[in-house]
Order: C-alpha cells, then structure tokens, then sequence
C-alpha cells in the first residue's frame, strides 16, 4: 500500500493530491534530483480489462511529449505490479480555479488560455496520446 513516507523507486511520497477510479497523484520527493514531481500510480485493484495495459504503454509515449504548454512527464514504470508516470510537480493555480474566479482575468486572456489549451490538446494527438 502506497502512503506517506513510503516510495517507489526514487521517489519518496510527502502527500497526496489528489485521489480518483483511475489512480491516486502524490506529492513526492525525488531522492536522485532533490526536488518534487507529481508521482501518479494506477489504481491497485483496477480492473477495466486492457486499462492498465493502455495506461503504461501511454506512459511511454507521454515521456517523449514535448510542447509548452504540457507539463512534463520525465519517467516511468512499475511499482509492486502498478504502472506509474513521474511528471515535474508546477506550482501555482490549477487552470479550473483561476477560470472559476470572477475578477482578474478578462476575456481576452481566458481565450488565450483556450488557444493554448487547444494547441496543447491537438499537439498530444498528433502524437496518437488521447486524454
């Protein structure tokens, strides 16, 4: 069982992010790198037929994605016969909070928000990744 303090591979778990069917994202420690990434484990007791399959063959294709408004993913692989994706931990704002709020932003800019979004999207596609 995955919790605060213990690992995978390099990474020591600090905290958890955030929890869904799919998998749990943890704030974690990289030992070799002294820094924190977003640490995402496939659920343990998952059973959606090829899903964990699917999900580490994206995992590859994810490292080799590169584009500016994509985070990072930098590794992956298996952990106690669960695939994870080790992603550069950015700090800030989810993009979901700061659309919410009611001043600050214009239009204008929450539209560059969606080119940018979009060009992100179309970009994983291109590269057969569909999220």
């Amino acid at each position: 069982m995955l919790e605060v303090g213990g690992t995978v591979g390099r990474y020591r778990i600090l905290r958890t992010l955030e929890s869904g069917i799919a998998g749990t994202s943890f704030l974690a420690r990289d030992a070799g790198g002294d820094r924190d990434v977003v640490l995402t484990v496939y659920a343990a007791d998952l059973d959606w037929g090829d899903a964990r399959d699917r999900f580490a063959a994206e995992a590859g294709r994810l490292v080799l994605l590169r584009h500016a408004h994509l985070v990072p993913v930098e590794a992956y692989g298996e952990h106690q016969a669960r695939p994870y994706i080790v992603a550069e931990h950015v700090r800030g704002m989810p993009l979901s909070a700061a659309v919410a709020r009611e001043h600050g932003h214009s239009l204008t800019e929450r539209l560059e928000w969606m080119e940018a979004l979009c060009a992100a999207i179309g970009h994983a596609h291109e590269q057969g990744i569909v999220h």
